[in-house]
C-alpha cells in the first residue's frame, strides 16, 4: 500500500507481518524536506476503539515513539490515515 503524506514528504510504504493479534509493519519513506534520502520506521497495525489503526515509531527520526493514526475514508472517498494527535492525514495513492 502506498501512502502520501502532507506536501513536504515523499512516498511511504509499509510491510505488514502478522504476529498474534497485532500486525508488525514497516513504514518506508524519505526524500522530503529535512529528511534523509530513505528511512524505515517500525510500526504496529491493530484496532483502536474498534477502528483499524497504525502506530508508528518516529523516534529514529527524532519524533515520538508511539504516534497513532486510524484508517479513514473521507467524504470525497479519499482513503488514508488520520493521525490522532495532530489530525494530519496521509492519503493513499
Amino acid at each position: 500500500m502506498l501512502l502520501q503524506s502532507h506536501m513536504y514528504r515523499k512516498r511511504r510504504t509499509y510491510t505488514v507481518l502478522f504476529v498474534s493479534h497485532v500486525q508488525l509493519a514497516e513504514v518506508k519513506g524519505g526524500g522530503g524536506r529535512g529528511e534523509p534520502a530513505s528511512y524505515t520506521l517500525p510500526a504496529m497495525v491493530g484496532k483502536v476503539n474498534g477502528a483499524e489503526a497504525i502506530t508508528i515509531d518516529f523516534s529514529p527520526k527524532g519524533g515520538p515513539r508511539d504516534f497513532t493514526g486510524v484508517f479513514e475514508v473521507k467524504e470525497d472517498g479519499t482513503k488514508g490515515i488520520r493521525f490522532l494527535r495532530d489530525k494530519n492525514f496521509w492519503p493513499m495513492q
